[in-house]
């Protein structure tokens, strides 16, 4: 779905529900509810920051999860291509050469491929280390150092595993995103009430609070996507790796 296309909506949908209560005011509304509208309205506001507070904490900590994680992973890969001296010599330039190759795929990830196209040429990749790997760990089957490697090489299919699981299933529940909208909305009709109710409204006060409340559900949005346009993942710890291992 397009952000950009949701936040208009959501702007449109507000604006409605402030005309609505309105409309609601000046149609059925008396004096003596001014006092009690306006409490509610700045009751519903006030409300309105906790969802909002909640959202943000939830996706801001994901999207540090998905930071780690690729830390861990370009470390991982490092520590591999590494610890590959440790196998047999015919082995080491193939299972590196297959390493160099792995981590440009990974460093692809946010770079406008598919996630479904780079989930398969990663898990290929992956295939065919575990391979070379296997042929060489056979070459030598009671060498301690062939299993330092292969635990190494371990550590890596978890992580790209884990960040993916992460990215792809560890969202934002649909609930507290609807609960967020439908409070935000409730919010918007009583502050229409109660400009309904003073017979004034001005654009100021009726488009300060949509701004506000849509500028941070959108980041919250974008945060909890799994390949965000605003908000990428900086890729300069896999860069720095696939640079050093590629000299």
């Amino acid at each position: 779905m397009n952000v950009w296309l949701l936040a208009a909506a959501v702007v449109l949908g507000m604006l409605a529900a402030f005309e609505v209560g309105f409309w609601a005011a000046r149609k059925f509304g008396d004096d003596p509810e001014k006092s009690l509208a306006g409490g509610l309205a700045a009751a519903l506001l006030a409300l309105l920051g906790l969802p909002l507070a909640f959202c943000f904490g939830i996706v801001e900590a994901r999207f540090t999860a998905r930071r780690a994680l690729l830390i861990e992973e370009a470390n991982a890969i490092e520590t591999t291509y590494l610890r590959a001296d440790l196998l047999p010599p015919p082995h080491v330039e193939r299972v590196r050469a297959l390493l160099r190759r792995y981590a440009a795929v990974r460093l692809r990830v946010h770079s406008g491929e598919t996630f479904e196209a780079n989930s398969a040429r990663s898990e290929a990749l992956q295939g065919q280390l575990w391979r070379a790997s296997a042929a060489a760990a056979n070459a030598d089957p009671h060498s301690e150092t062939s299993a330092l490697f292969i635990r190494s090489l371990n550590d890596i299919f978890d992580l790209r595993r884990e960040r993916a699981t992460v990215a792809m299933h560890h969202r934002l529940p649909r609930a507290m995103m609807l609960s967020l909208l439908v409070v935000a909305m409730l919010s918007m009709v009583a502050h229409g009430y109660s400009a309904g109710l003073e017979r004034r409204r001005t654009l100021l006060s009726t488009l300060v609070p949509i701004i506000s409340v849509v500028a941070v559900s959108l980041v919250i949005v974008e945060l909890d996507r799994p390949w965000q346009h605003m908000f990428r993942l900086n890729q300069q710890a896999l860069q720095t790796v696939y640079e050093s291992i590629t000299r």
